[in-house]
Parts: structure tokens; sequence; C-alpha cells
């Protein structure tokens, strides 16, 4: 962080968002921004906004940042408390948007064409609920997007509103993957993005099974096995079964949602899918850090050298080869684990991509400093009369 610039310590922070600590992007990366924030001195919070949350109550996965008690479920916070600011990355209650004396900050967490489409196919208004904000919510000082390809989308809409950073990782939370499963005669691929419009395994299961099928065929030396995590397993529908062929049903797996700290380490290669723009989503930066080998289905990926746009589905099937023929050699195969993380080293920095966000809270609250002088002052005035 900019040394010259100076913190509010002690200003109380609440960050609205769903706990999710091990199937929820949003909430890890608001988990670490939380962390920063506590390590530079703000008084800072999570709200579940899933009230009675059973991941919360029942859950066996606990993180440190729960264990901490700085996890509240919204069936137990007091929405008209002191707070000094509030970060809505999700949801927050409708009392903070009819109340223009909160100081609020959104968090653009999604790609901007899913929103778009989402609202198109009449699932959610959040598009135009932006559009209308922007003057609606006068108190909502600051849109920020993780991601500076999202900017011209979301410039569109938010304009002078729009602050633009990286997404960011706390480097301590995945260790450099092991290496001790690896076999040469068995190529394990898995997929993990959470699954939403356009970024479902569509396009992974079909390039993994032109592999599978070269398997049985006895064109390549390795069995070839997909994992699926993402999703739970009683609400895969069955539509995703029929688009498997006959016979290869025992190569494809839908695993659910497990710890991605073991996930990398028992599988070779992770599989992402395409999206409307280069994101670096969560999956994504947990992958890079923990070193396994990534093949993207965005053909600009700046962040791995094995790319290829996934529709293209024998184009991406081979790239997952060339990634796998590289990796035959253990010094290879370590170096490019290594490589990765020192990618994520260089472009996810939590601290250097928190700048901007800071310099945000501090604006907001220098201009709260400014408004409770000149009441102070008015006040004096009045009684000095």
């Amino acid at each position: 962080m900019n040394e010259s610039m100076k913190i509010s310590k002690g200003k109380k922070i609440v960050h609205f968002c769903n706990y999710g600590p091990i199937d929820s992007g949003m909430y890890k990366t608001a988990r670490d921004l939380v962390y920063e924030e506590l390590r530079v001195g703000y008084n800072a919070w999570i709200v579940d906004t899933v009230a009675n949350n059973k991941i919360r109550r029942q859950g066996i996965c606990h993180d440190s940042l729960f264990k901490d008690g700085r996890v509240i479920g919204f069936e137990n916070y007091d929405i008209s408390g002191h707070v000094d600011l509030i970060c809505w990355h999700s949801w927050i209650p409708q009392d903070y948007l009819n109340d223009r004396s909160r100081n609020l900050v959104m968090f653009l967490h999604g790609m901007p064409s899913f929103v778009f489409y989402n609202e198109l196919y009449n699932i959610e208004p959040v598009l135009s609920f932006l559009r209308r904000s922007y003057y609606d919510l006068p108190h909502c000082h600051f849109y920020i997007t993780l991601w500076p390809s999202h900017k011209p989308f979301w410039e569109n809409i938010l304009r002078d509103k729009l602050v633009v950073t990286s997404p960011w990782i706390s480097f301590d939370s995945f260790a450099l993957k092991s290496d001790s499963g690896f076999d040469a005669s068995h190529l394990r691929l898995v997929a993990m993005d959470t699954w939403r419009a356009g970024k479902e395994p569509y396009y992974i299961i079909n390039a993994a099974q032109i592999l599978m099928l070269r398997y049985e065929r006895g064109e390549i030396p390795c069995k070839v096995t997909l994992d699926i995590y993402g999703q739970d397993v009683n609400n895969v529908q069955p539509v995703w079964n029929a688009i498997i062929r006959e016979g290869l049903e025992k190569y494809v797996h839908f695993k659910g949602k497990d710890n991605p700290v073991a996930i990398f380490d028992s599988h070779d290669i992770l599989l992402t899918q395409i999206g409307g723009t280069d994101t670096e989503s969560r999956i994504v930066r947990e992958g890079l850090l923990s070193g396994i080998p990534i093949v993207s289905g965005y053909p600009y990926a700046a962040w791995t050298p094995f790319k290829h746009d996934c529709r293209d589905i024998e184009g991406y099937a081979d790239v997952i080869m060339n990634c796998w023929g590289l990796m035959q050699e253990r010094e290879k195969r370590l170096q490019m684990y290594r490589k990765n993380r020192n990618i994520a080293f260089d472009n996810f920095d939590i601290v250097k991509n928190m700048t901007p966000i800071f310099k945000c809270y501090e604006k907001i609250f220098k201009n709260a400093r400014e408004k409770e002088k000149q009441t102070e002052n008015l006040s004096l005035h009045d009684r000095q009369k």
C-alpha cells in the first residue's frame, strides 16, 4: 500500500455477502478484503446475507474468519446500529438503500455479459437497477470492478462512479500443489467453475470425451478422467448425462463441492470454459497460486500459454494433450507449477490491488468528517446567537 495514504483506523466497515468458505468465490474474495482491512486498522466484518444459513450454522468447513468471530448471521445483525461504511457484494437491506445518510460502496463481482443475459431472460433486472442507481442512490459513492477488462462495459452505465482495480488472492491460502500422485498413464482433468449461464462445463465435457474416446480406441496411452465440481450432485439435471457418450460414463464424475487444496493436489490439469471477457475467476487465481497447469477456454487469456476457444472442442482437446505432453518430464512439470505460482504473485497482489479501494474509503470518510464539522459549526453558531 502507498505509505503516504492515511488510514482512518477504527472505522467500522460491514460487508454484505453470503457465507460460503468452500463454494463461493465472492465470499472468499470479500474475506481476503476483510483481512487486509483488519491488517491496516479498519474494524471490518462480514454479514452473511442468508438468514439461518445452513452452511454457517451446521457447516464443518468453517474458515478462520468465522472462527475469529468476524462473520455475523443476518438474523443476528442490528440494521439500526452504527456503521461507517457498508460494502455491498450481493444484497443489502432495503433500509440502507432508502437511508441517504448511510455510506455505500458496491462491488461488481459479476461479468457484465452475465448480468445482461440474466435480465434479458427474465431472471434478475440487475442491469436496469444499476443504471437507475447512478441517480437514485447518491449515497452509493463508488462501484468497484475487480477486472480491468470489464471497465468499458460498466463505464457506460456508472461513469465517474466506477473504480477499477485488479483481483487479488491471499498468497498464504495455497501452498504449491503436491506432485506425489502424478501418473503418466492417467490424465486427471478437473473443472471447478461455478455454474452459471455460459460457464457450465458443456464444452469441457464434450472436449474431454474426445480424449476418452481416443484412449478407448488405443490412440493415446493414458486413461483420461474428468471430475466436475461446482454444483451439488443432487442438482445436476439429467440433461448432463444425456451428452455423455454411451460407454464413457465411467470416466466422467460429478463431484459436488470440496476443498480446492485437495482438488488441485489430486488432479493434473484444471480446465476453464469461455466467458464474455478474460476474467481471472477465483478458481483461476486459486489454481495459479497452487501451480496446477490450466487450459483456458478463452483464446486470449494472458495468464496461461495453454488456451483455445473451447467451442472448438477438437482444438481444445489438442491443447489439453499438448499441455499433458510437456508434463511428462518431472522437472518441466515442477517448472510449470512454479511459473503459475509466480504469475499469481505478479498479478494478484492483495496489497497493491486493494490500494484503489482504500483510497475510495478514505474519500468517503474525509467527506463524512467535513460534513460533521460543518454540522458542529452550524450548531455552535446557533448557540451563540
